[in-house]
């Protein structure tokens, strides 16, 4: 089942470009890329040989808010004669939730999106949605695996045990008659990854 960034400026962008502008950025980009580091959120795109374009805009949204402008790269963008590749580094992307990013090409469009999801695992997990109405996705910090994952009713009682590679966990609501229900996460190594409660819905 995994790029930073300020946002100083404006732009609430809700413009749609007309069909054949959009194909048209398409066409001028190898690749559009967003990847979680650290805190922050890298973006990477290449502009194919012979593409330019006056100004780029990177633009950002949390979750299906409306994009704003967090960057700008001035001037005549690309090259005629090679590809040219760019990256931007976005500082302040919103935690748990899921970051998407489009580039505004100049007079050509905008690109396709680009998305990564941030979580904060401090609390050692994320339980999203939550309360569990149909299914809901437990994120953990993992430890060596396999991961054993058990669930217990509120006496304490073993309702479910398994065993995951991953550091994610599907619950579906057909497997819960609704209440409350606590989970533990424990690695190979007998450490416990995360401890914490799941309410589910009537």
């Amino acid at each position: 089942m995994m790029f930073m960034f300020s946002r100083d400026f404006l732009l609430l962008m809700s413009i749609s470009l007309p069909f054949d502008l959009t194909i048209q950025a398409q066409t001028i980009l190898h690749y559009f890329t967003a990847t979680e580091s650290g805190k922050s959120v890298l973006l990477e795109w290449q502009m194919t040989q012979g593409a330019t374009c006056n100004g780029i805009h990177i633009l950002h949204a949390a979750d299906r808010t409306l994009f704003e402008e967090v960057g700008e790269i001035a001037g005549v963008c690309g090259s005629p004669v090679e590809a040219v590749t760019y990256t931007f580094l976005h500082r302040q992307p919103t935690i748990n939730a899921t970051n998407r990013y489009k580039l505004a090409l100049g007079n050509l469009g905008f690109s396709e999106e680009a998305t990564v999801h941030l979580l904060d695992l401090r609390s050692g997990y994320q339980l999203r949605p939550h309360p569990l109405q149909t299914s809901s996705t437990l994120f953990f910090s993992p430890g060596k695996g396999p991961h054993l994952v058990t669930f217990f009713s509120s006496d304490a009682r073993i309702l479910y045990r398994t065993t995951t590679d991953e550091h994610v966990f599907i619950l579906l609501r057909e497997n819960f008659a609704p209440g409350v229900y606590f989970f533990e996460i424990v690695d190979a190594e007998g450490s416990r990854r995360a401890f914490g409660k799941c309410c589910v819905t009537p």
